[in-house]
This record gives C-alpha cells, sequence and structure tokens, in this order.
C-alpha cells in the first residue's frame, strides 16, 4: 500500500512517539498518527521518553495517580528494496527519523545568526521575515504572565503558519500531538529520534536558550524555532536530491539534459511521495518501482503529470544541482494544493449526499468513490473512523452511526504523507476566518 492510497492503519498498535539508539543503518520505525479522540480520551495520562539500550524504544509512561510504568519495545524492521517499500506496513519507515545532534547544530547557527544584522547573514534576513510572518498571529494569541506564549501555543503558532504559508502539517506539530509530553530526556547515546518528536525535542531545546522551560517563547525565540525547521526540510531535501544522483550514477556537478532532468525529479517523487529507501536501493530497483507504479498506480500517474506540467513551465529549465533543488522546493509548495483536490471532491460529494443533516452523513450511505484521476475515498472501515472521532452515534448506544463530515475532511485518513518533515493535509476552512 502506497502512502498516496491513504489505506487506514493500526492506530491503536503505537500513540507514543519514542527515541532510540541507533547506527546510520540501522533498523527503523515510525510510530502512527495520534487520532485526535485518542488525546481527548486520554484523561490526564502523560509519557516522556528516555534513551534506550540497542534496537530497543522505551517510554515511561506518567499517569494521573502519579504511577510510572516503563516500558520497551524491540524495533527491528528490514529494509525495504525499490517497490517493496509499496507493500511495507509503512512505505516512509525509512525517511521518519531525525538526528538530534543535526538540531543542535543547526540551533546553534540560528542562534549565532540572530545576533546579526539582516545585511550581515542571509539566515538572519530569513529570521526578520519569519518575525514579520509570525507577528500578527503572536498579537493575537493569549500570553504568559511574563506576555511570552505557552508551549503548547506556541507549538500552534508554528503549525498555524506552515500550514497557511505551504500547506504543510509538520510532523510533531499536528493539533493532537506531543500533547502528552510531560518531559522528554534524549541522552547522548540516542543516535536518532522520529520526526514526530523532533519539534518536541528542537522547542525543549530552544527553551533552554530562552530561560528555562516554563519562561515561554517571544516572537524572537519563535521566528528562530520556524527558520530552524525550514533549515532542516531544506537541508534533507539537499540530502535526498544528493543520495539519489549518486544512486543514479549521474554526476553532481555537470549539467543536465532535460531527459536526464526529468528522469531526476521523476525518481526523487519515487522518495518524496512513495518513501523509496535509497540507502538500499539501486537505479535497477527504481526503474523497477517505477515500471510497477506505471502499471498499477493511478496516483502515480497524475502525480506524474503535475511534476511534468511544472517542469515544462520552468524558466529557465532547471539544470544545475542548486536549480533542480530549487524547483523541487517550489514543487513541495505545490504539493498541498494538488492534494487538495482530492479534498474537494471528498467535499463536495459529502455535502451532496441527500441525507445530510447538520453535518453529518449516516454511515450506511457511504460508498466507495473512484473518480478519474483521484484516489479512492471513503473506503475505512466504520472501526477506523471511529479511531480517528469522525462517527457518532444517534438515538443511544447501538444507535444508527453517522460520519461528522468536518472531523472526517480534517483526519489523518486524507492526510498524504511525505519522505520530509511534513505531511499535507485537508485545508481547514475556518483558518480563512482567523488570519
Amino acid at each position: 500500500v502506497s502512502p498516496m492510497s491513504a489505506a487506514p492503519e493500526d492506530h491503536e498498535a503505537s500513540q507514543r512517539r519514542g527515541a532510540k539508539r541507533r547506527s546510520a543503518r540501522g533498523a527503523r520505525r515510525r510510530p502512527s498518527w495520534l487520532p485526535l479522540t485518542a488525546l481527548l480520551h486520554a484523561l490526564a495520562g502523560r509519557s516522556w521518553l528516555r534513551g534506550a539500550r540497542g534496537d530497543e524504544m522505551a517510554f515511561v509512561d506518567v499517569f494521573s495517580n502519579d504511577k510510572i510504568e516503563v516500558r520497551s519495545l524491540d524495533v527491528r524492521v528490514k529494509p525495504a528494496r525499490g517497490a517493496a517499500s509499496l507493500f511495507a506496513e509503512d512505505p516512509m519507515a525509512a525517511h521518519d527519523w531525525a538526528v538530534p545532534k543535526d538540531i543542535e547544530n543547526v540551533l546553534m547557527a540560528q542562534v549565532a545568526a540572530s545576533k546579526l544584522s539582516a545585511a550581515q547573514s542571509p539566515a538572519a534576513k530569513r529570521q526578520e521575515s519569519l518575525k514579520a510572518q509570525l507577528g500578527p498571529l503572536y498579537a493575537v494569541l493569549p500570553k504568559l504572565p511574563n506576555g511570552r506564549l505557552g508551549n503548547a501555543t506556541a507549538r500552534y503558532a508554528l503549525h498555524r503558519h506552515f500550514s497557511r504559508a505551504h500547506g504543510w502539517w509538520i510532523k510533531g506539530l499536528e493539533p493532537a500531538a506531543a500533547a502528552w509530553v510531560r518531559s522528554m530526556t534524549v541522552t547522548p547515546e540516542v543516535k536518532q529520534i522520529t520526526k514526530y518528536i523532533a519539534p518536541a525535542y528542537l522547542q525543549e531545546r530552544i527553551l533552554l536558550q530562552a530561560g528555562g522551560g516554563n519562561a515561554g517563547m517571544d516572537l524572537h525565540w519563535l521566528s528562530i524555532m520556524a527558520a530552524i525547521l525550514e533549515h532542516l526540510i531544506r537541508s534533507e531535501m539537499m540530502e535526498y536530491l544528493y543520495s539519489l544522483i549518486r544512486a543514479l550514477e549521474m554526476p553532481v556537478s555537470a549539467p543536465r539534459t532535460p531527459g536526464e532532468v526529468e528522469e531526476l525529479v521523476s525518481n526523487f517523487m519515487l522518495v518524496y511521495a512513495f518513501g523509496a529507501d535509497l540507502e538500499v536501493s539501486s537505479r535497477g530497483d527504481l526503474l523497477r518501482m517505477r515500471e510497477y507504479l506505471d502499471s498499477h498506480h493511478e496516483g502515480w500517474k497524475q502525480l506524474q503529470a503535475h511534476v511534468s506540467s511544472k517542469l515544462r513551465a520552468a524558466d529557465p529549465p532547471p539544470n544545475s544541482f542548486s536549480e533542480v533543488l530549487r524547483f523541487l522546493e517550489g514543487f513541495a509548495d505545490t504539493y498541498a494544493a494538488w492534494q487538495e483536490r482530492d479534498c474537494e471532491l471528498a467535499r463536495t460529494e459529502l455535502l451532496a449526499k441527500p441525507s445530510l443533516a447538520r453535518g453529518r452523513v449516516p454511515l450506511s450511505d457511504l460508498s466507495r468513490s473512484q473518480a478519474p484521476g483521484h484516489r479512492s475515498l471513503f473506503t475505512e472501515p466504520p472501526t477506523y473512523l471511529r479511531k480517528l472521532g469522525a462517527t457518532e452515534s444517534t438515538g443511544g448506544e447501538g444507535g444508527p452511526e453517522h460520519l461528522v463530515v468536518p472531523n472526517y475532511l480534517l483526519s489523518q485518513t486524507m492526510c498524504l504523507s511525505t519522505a520530509s518533515f511534513y505531511q499535507v493535509c485537508c485545508r481547514n476552512p475556518c483558518d480563512e476566518y482567523l488570519q
């Protein structure tokens, strides 16, 4: 199952994010999305994370009654070559890890840049631009007594910023993400952490710089955190492009023909949208993966057509490494708009149901929808929809179940995962009224 098919996952299998010590090529696993209903029904449960031995993931749960429970989990996962990743339980598992040391280095660089003027440093200039973009939202959000944003409010501000500016839902900044974290300790032995706790880890490090965990974040530190997330996204994209050029046995710096650029961009989509693992995949593996998708995946064909149209419209056409990278960064900004087509189709079909009442549609009236050029919609079983908090029973327990349309459209099932630090999900119309 590819990420673009939005197939249901077993979300109860993992509702905590973990930190893990492993080598650069070790086993990987991405904990799944935390459903909103899981958060709402979590009472006062909290978790904090620690470094683990070997290939273990360790959790420490602190419950509302102060009971502490330590759990560990073996997370060995076999690497998947080429098209094999399409059939993995989590096709993006190879890409959902971040290096704490890298995050720390970017933080130190951005803090140093913040002490310079915009004329002295491009990084300082970008921070000033982000400060101007975040300023209006910062001004109206509730503050702590010291005038700063609380931790949860700061996370909301950044989620709103990236969602509005790029259509990205940063992993770990989603409305229901990491809200259970009480404290976190990432020991020096931890080599990689999941991207779903990377923002919480980064925020913790920033708060230490800003004066302590309870001091909150002012606009200055909020813009620094936004700049760091941007930097991590761009540097990872650069790394993927470099690794792909090596896997395709192309020279890194030589000029490329339009055909070579198209091949490079097309294979990049295998990584970005479908999770191809470049650590274990050769040029032949990528070719076979493309051939399989060409024959079996309608969404891939539509994505290819979208990318090709963007390439033809590029002026001047990308040629060098930096130009191709710039093109891919521009494409990433349009990926959410491309995904929004499915969101609009789902919204239109649900609102056209004769049985629609108070924003709800009987589950019995739902059937699979497969429009040309779109992915399959309304394929989720009722048990999965209940986990998402997208259903409601009427007439008491055991009564007819209804799909709550807004909950469904804004749920994880309508998101497309990427190999980067973000997903693309349906636009929330309410945000337009909160500008």
